[in-house]
C-alpha cells in the first residue's frame, strides 16, 4: 500500500507578498483617517460652540417673550376700568370701555388670540371676550360668551395668591373638546382677580405662539435645526411639522428623555444660568429650560445638517483621499504580479458576498484549497447557509406578522358589519315567527326570544357606542313609551341570568304610575337599565334580591333605582366609579367596571342628569338617576285611516333584494310579498346587474364578499324606474356617509315596520311634498287650540272625500271626480301640496279625454291622500 506524504500546510502570506500590499494600505489610510478625524474634531467642537450660543440666543428670545406676555397679563389685572367693574359687573359703559381697552391691546399684539375675564359666579361665565381671528380682532357678543368653569386653567389660576401668574403647558387650541384645524400651539397665561379680599375671577391671555416659534428659528439659522421638546419626549418645534404635538392624538412620545439624556455633557452657558448640554453622538446642543409652571421642563436642542456642518472641511478632504488613493495605486501595481494567481478566487469570494447581502440564498464555491482562502470560501458557504435559515424564519414571521396586523385592522372595520348581520337574521325571523300567528304556548317563548336578541343587540352596540360617546356621536331619539310595559320586558330579559344564581328580580313601581307613558329614548333608556341590572345581578350571591323601583319624583321626572345586595364598595371607590377612574384596593380584585358603568355615567349626561351610587345598608349598592321626561295617561288611540301600505302592490312593480346573506334576502322577500311585491333576489350587485331588469325599489347591502355598492352605485341606478329609489341597509355606522346618491338608509338589525315605513316615506317624497301643518297655525294667529280643531276637521274631511274620490276613479265618474277634486283645493293649497293638486289635475285630464285610469294612477293618489291624513294626525297627536 502506498504510503501517503502529508506535504506541510504553506501560508498565504508565504505564497504572495500581498502582505506587503496591506500593510500599505492600512497605514495610508489610518494616517489619513487620522488626519481627517483630528481635523473634522476640531470642527465640531467648533460649530458646537457656535450651536450653542446660537441655541442660548433662542432661549434668552423665548424667555423675553414669556416675560413680556406676564408683564402684560398683570397690567390687564391692574387696568383701572377693571377694578370699577368688578365692583359694578352690570354697568354696560364699563364693560364697553374695558372691551376697548383690551382690544387695542389684541390689535397691537398680533401674537395674542384672546383676552378674556371670567368670573367665578355661573360656574365660571366668560363676562368679556375679545378675539383675533384672520388679522381681524373684535369684541365677542355676550351671547356668545361660554361657560369655562370646569377647564384646567380656570381652576388653578383661581387657587393661586394675588398678584400670581399662571402659565399653563403648551398645546393645541381646542374649542367643545376638539381640536381647531390647522393647527395653532397656545399658551394660556392668566392671573386671579381680587375684590374685597376674595377670588373674583380670573383674566387670561390666549398666545398663538406659531410667531415666536417662527421667530426662534429665524434666530438660529437657516442652516440649523430647532426642536423644542417638552419633559415627556413630544416635540413642540421640529422641522417635520407632522411631528409636532403628538401627544394630542394620544400617540406615543417623540423621543425617550432618559435614554436620550445617557450621552448629554454638562457644559456651562455664556449669558443666562440655564443647564447646557452637548451631544456629540447626535451633533447637538441641549439647554434645559425652566418654565414658569411647577413640574415642567423644556428642552431647546439645536443642531446643523452634517453637510453644512463640516461644510468647509470637505472643500478639502477630497484632496486628502486623492493622495492617498495615488500613494496605494502605486503600491498596487508593484504588489500585482505577486497577487494575480490568488486574485480570482478572491474576486469570487467578493462578488459572492455582495451578492449575498442582496439575495441571501446559499452559495456554492468551487474552491477547493488548504490554505487561508480555502478556509475563508468554507466558512463563508457555511455561514450563509444559515444566514439563509434565518432569513427565511424572519421573512416567515414578518409575514405572520403583517397578516396578524391585517387580520386586526380588518376585525375592526368589520366587526359592525359582522356583528349586526346575524342579528338582523335571528331579528328577522322572530318577526317572521311573530307575524305568523303562533300558537299561545309559542307566543311566550317568541317574545322571549325577541327581546333577549334585542338585548344582545344592546350589548354590542355598548362596545361600538363607547367610541361615539366619546366623540359626542350619539343623538338621542325620544318617543313615547308605556312604563309599566316597558319596564316589565327589561325584567324579563334578566330573568334566564337571575335563575340561573336563584336570584329574584323584582319590579317596584308606584300604582300611580301603571297606566302612565312617557317620553324618552327607548333604546339608550335600555341600554341603562340593562347594565345596571346586569352589574347587580353579576355581583350578587345567590339567593339574594334585586330590585328595580320606579317612582315619580317633580314635575317631568321621573326616579329610576337599581337596589342589590352585593359586595358594595367604599366611598372612595364610588367616587372613583363616578369620575370615570379605576376602582382600587380589594373591591378591585371582585369588581371589574368595565365599559358598562362609564356608558351608563355618559349615557345619562346626553339625558341631562347623572348617576347616583349609594351604599344599601347594610350590604349592597343603590344605583339611582332622576330621568327628565313628559308624562301623560294611557288615552285611547287616534283613529287612522286605511295605511298607505296598502298601496304599495301598485306603486312598485318590482323589487329586488342584493345581499349575500340567503336569511336576510329571504326576510326581505317575506315582508314585501306579503303585501303583494314580487322580489327578486340577488347574492351580489354584479349578478343584480347582469339581469339588465329594471326595479321600482332596490334593498342593498354595502359590503360583500368581492366588492362595494359604492362601486358600482351609477350602474345600480341606471337599472331604476322614473320613481324608483334605492336603499341601503347595512351593518356599518354612518352609511348615509358611505354612499352618496341613495334614497335612505338603515342600520341592521331593521324590523318589517322600520323598512315598510321607511320606503313609504321615500316613495311619497320622491312623488310629493310633505303638508306644511304651520301654515293653519299662522292662518288662526297663532292660536294652536283653533288651528288644531281645524286640523281635526280637515282630517275627518279628508278621509271621507279621499274614499269617495276612491271610487269615482274606479267607476270613471268624471263629474263626482271633479267634485271632490274642487274640495280638496283650497287646503292643500293652505298645505302647499302644490305636486298632489298637479297630479289630480293631470288624473282629471286622462279621464276627459276618455282614458282609463289604471292601477298606479289610483294607487299613487290614493297612497298621497293616505301618507298625508296619517302624517296630519300624528302632528295633531303625535303620541298615538
Amino acid at each position: 500500500m502506498q504510503e501517503i506524504i502529508n506535504m506541510p500546510r504553506i501560508s498565504i502570506t508565504v505564497k504572495n507578498a500581498f502582505v506587503y500590499f496591506v500593510l500599505l494600505v492600512l497605514t495610508s489610510a489610518t494616517l489619513g483617517y487620522a488626519i481627517y478625524k483630528l481635523s473634522s474634531n476640531k470642527v465640531m467642537e467648533n460649530t458646537m460652540i457656535t450651536l450653542l450660543h446660537n441655541n442660548e440666543t433662542a432661549v434668552l428670545k423665548f424667555h423675553s417673550f414669556l416675560d413680556d406676555v406676564r408683564k402684560d397679563v398683570w397690567y390687564l389685572s391692574n387696568n383701572p376700568f377693571l377694578k370699577d367693574f368688578q365692583s359694578n359687573s352690570q354697568d354696560k359703559r364699563l364693560k364697553e370701555k374695558l372691551a376697548a381697552e383690551f382690544l387695542a391691546l389684541l390689535r397691537a399684539k398680533n401674537q395674542y388670540a384672546q383676552i378674556r375675564v371670567i368670573g367665578l359666579e355661573n360656574k365660571g361665565h366668560e363676562l368679556i371676550r375679545v378675539e383675533h381671528i384672520q388679522s381681524q380682532a373684535f369684541i365677542v357678543a355676550d351671547s356668545l360668551l361660554q361657560l369655562k368653569g370646569d377647564r384646567d386653567y380656570f381652576r388653578e389660576t383661581i387657587q393661586l395668591p394675588e398678584d400670581s401668574i399662571y402659565f399653563s403647558e403648551i398645546n393645541l387650541n381646542q374649542e367643545y373638546g376638539r381640536i381647531l384645524f390647522p393647527v395653532v400651539p397656545t399658551l394660556r397665561v392668566a392671573t386671579p382677580l381680587f375684590f374685597q379680599g376674595h377670588v373674583w375671577g380670573i383674566v387670561i391671555v390666549n398666545v398663538d405662539l406659531t410667531f415666536i416659534f417662527k421667530e426662534l428659528e429665524k434666530v438660529t439659522g437657516e442652516v440649523n435645526q430647532l426642536k423644542l421638546i417638552n419633559q415627556d419626549g413630544y416635540y413642540l418645534i421640529h422641522p417635520d411639522t407632522n411631528s409636532v404635538f403628538q401627544f394630542e392624538f394620544d400617540k406615543n412620545p417623540n423621543i425617550i428623555l432618559e435614554d436620550v439624556r445617557k450621552n448629554w455633557i454638562s457644559t456651562p452657558l455664556v449669558a443666562s444660568n440655564y443647564s447646557g448640554f452637548i451631544d456629540k453622538s447626535r451633533g447637538e446642543s441641549i439647554i434645559e429650560f425652566n418654565y414658569p409652571r411647577k413640574n415642567y421642563l423644556l428642552y431647546f436642542t439645536l443642531s446643523s445638517i452634517e453637510e453644512n456642518l463640516l461644510g468647509v472641511f470637505n472643500k478639502w478632504k477630497l484632496s486628502i483621499i486623492y493622495i492617498t488613493l495615488l500613494f496605494i495605486l502605486g503600491s498596487v501595481f508593484i504588489a500585482l504580479y505577486w497577487t494575480r494567481r490568488q486574485a480570482r478566487q478572491f474576486s469570487e469570494i467578493t462578488k459572492s458576498i455582495s451578492a449575498f447581502g442582496n439575495n441571501p440564498n446559499v452559495v456554492n464555491l468551487n474552491i477547493n484549497r488548504d490554505d487561508e482562502i480555502g478556509d475563508l470560501a468554507k466558512s463563508f458557504q457555511e455561514m450563509s447557509s444559515r444566514i439563509h435559515h434565518y432569513v427565511n424564519e424572519l421573512m416567515l414571521a414578518r409575514d405572520q406578522a403583517d397578516e396578524a396586523n391585517k387580520a386586526k385592522q380588518a376585525f375592526i372595520e368589520n366587526m359592525s358589519h359582522e356583528m349586526r348581520n346575524p342579528l338582523q337574521s335571528i331579528l328577522g325571523m322572530v318577526n317572521m315567527l311573530e307575524k305568523n300567528e303562533p300558537r299561545q304556548d309559542q307566543d311566550a317563548f317568541i317574545r322571549n326570544l325577541k327581546f333577549s336578541s334585542e338585548h344582545l343587540l344592546t350589548l354590542v352596540n355598548d362596545v361600538l357606542d363607547y367610541r361615539k360617546l366619546l366623540n359626542g356621536q350619539i343623538l338621542l331619539q325620544s318617543q313615547d313609551i308605556g312604563l309599566k310595559e316597558f319596564l316589565e320586558k327589561i325584567i324579563k330579559g334578566h330573568l334566564f341570568e337571575a335563575t340561573q344564581k336563584r336570584i329574584r328580580v323584582n319590579l317596584e313601581m308606584d300604582p300611580d304610575l301603571n297606566h302612565e307613558h312617557f317620553t324618552a329614548d327607548p333604546v339608550r333608556l335600555s341600554q341603562i337599565l340593562n347594565n345596571l341590572l346586569s352589574n347587580a345581578i353579576r355581583y350578587s350571591s345567590a339567593e339574594q334580591e334585586v330590585k328595580l323601583l320606579v317612582k315619580g319624583a317633580e314635575a317631568h321626572q321621573l326616579y329610576f333605582e337599581i337596589q342589590d345586595l352585593g359586595p358594595g364598595m367604599s366611598e372612595d371607590n364610588i367616587a372613583n366609579v363616578l369620575n370615570l377612574k379605576p376602582v382600587t384596593g380589594k373591591s378591585r380584585q371582585i369588581q371589574n367596571v368595565g365599559l358598562g358603568l362609564p356608558i351608563v355615567i355618559r349615557m345619562l349626561e346626553l339625558m341631562n342628569t347623572k348617576l347616583e351610587i349609594k351604599r344599601n345598608y347594610p350590604k349592597g349598592l343603590c344605583f339611582g338617576f332622576l330621568l327628565p321626561t313628559q308624562m301623560r295617561r294611557s288615552a285611547a288611540k287616534a283613529s287612522f285611516t286605511d295605511s298607505p301600505q296598502v298601496q304599495l302592490k301598485h306603486l312598485i312593480s318590482a323589487c329586488a333584494c342584493v345581499d349575500d346573506d340567503p336569511q336576510n334576502n329571504f326576510y326581505y322577500q317575506h315582508i314585501f310579498e306579503k303585501i303583494g311585491v314580487p322580489v327578486d333576489l340577488f347574492n351580489d350587485p354584479e349578478e343584480f346587474l347582469i339581469s339588465n331588469k329594471r326595479y321600482s325599489l332596490v334593498i342593498s347591502d354595502f359590503n360583500f364578499a368581492e366588492s362595494r355598492l359604492e362601486n358600482v352605485i351609477d350602474r345600480v341606478k341606471r337599472q331604476l324606474d322614473e320613481y324608483g329609489i334605492l336603499i341601503v341597509i347595512s351593518a356599518n355606522d354612518d352609511g348615509q356617509k358611505l354612499v352618496s346618491g341613495i334614497d335612505s338608509f338603515l342600520q341592521k338589525p331593521v324590523s318589517p315596520e322600520q323598512l315598510i315605513e321607511t320606503v313609504s316615506k321615500v316613495i311619497y317624497l320622491r312623488m310629493y311634498s310633505l303638508p306644511v301643518a304651520a301654515n293653519l297655525t299662522r292662518q288662526y294667529e297663532g292660536d294652536t287650540q283653533r288651528s288644531n280643531q281645524a286640523l281635526e276637521l280637515m282630517i275627518k274631511e279628508w278621509t271621507d272625500l279621499t274614499r269617495k274620490l276612491q271610487v269615482a276613479m274606479k267607476e270613471g265618474n268624471i263629474s263626482e271626480y271633479e267634485r271632490i277634486v274642487h274640495r280638496l283645493a283650497n287646503s292643500m293649497r293652505l298645505l302647499d301640496l302644490v305636486k298632489m293638486e298637479q297630479s289630480l289635475n293631470d288624473l282629471r285630464l286622462k279621464m276627459t279625454g276618455g282614458k282609463s285610469l289604471n292601477d298606479t294612477d289610483q294607487a299613487r293618489v290614493n297612497f298621497g291622500f293616505q301618507y298625508c291624513i296619517r302624517y296630519l294626525q300624528k302632528q295633531l297627536n303625535p303620541y298615538s
